[in-house]
């Protein structure tokens, strides 16, 4: 994803209500894609309340633990069907997942843009859904990205191997 934008929580609620209004989720839809909206709060009261939505009270700390929202018109989305790195940003690129911060992979950015342009995905598509059967929060279900994340908190990037996570 290239950043776009970069606006806050607030903001976004309020801009999602006239310009994106598929982004809040309606859990009552049968449609999958209609009840996974990422605009989970709603701060027309000024603090943010939950909706409905995919997303429960355990979630609400993660959740506001950020300011921001980052807006892009550039991406790909892959989630479960992610699409496997080239051997050679593979042993490069830093394991990261939400809410990390780390410039580790800076020196890779133009290497992987080149990389993924150049295959036969289009900008702003969802090629797989998000994958529900991974427990995150279960650090024990992969101990090399487990590894990864905490040497990528560090900001010392580390020898990766080819595994499937």
């Amino acid at each position: 994803m290239r950043v776009d934008d970069k606006i806050t929580m607030q903001e976004y609620d309020s801009k999602a209500k006239v310009n994106w209004p598929h982004r809040i989720p309606n859990i009552k839809s049968m449609e999958l894609q209609k009840r996974l909206g990422d605009n989970i709060y709603d701060y027309s009261n000024g603090a943010p309340t939950q909706r409905a939505s995919v997303h429960k009270k355990e979630n609400i700390e993660t959740d506001l633990n950020g300011k921001y929202v980052l807006i892009s018109r550039h991406f790909y989305y892959f989630g479960c069907n992610a699409i496997k790195l080239p051997k050679a940003l593979l042993t490069k690129i830093i394991h990261q997942e939400q809410g990390h911060r780390s410039k580790s992979n800076e020196p890779y950015v133009d290497e992987f843009v080149k990389w993924i342009e150049s295959s036969d995905h289009s900008i702003g598509q969802l090629y797989g859904w998000p994958d529900f059967t991974i427990d995150w929060k279960d650090s024990s279900r992969c101990g090399v990205c487990s590894t990864r994340k905490r040497e990528a908190e560090n900001d010392n990037p580390i020898e990766t191997s080819n595994h499937a996570c």
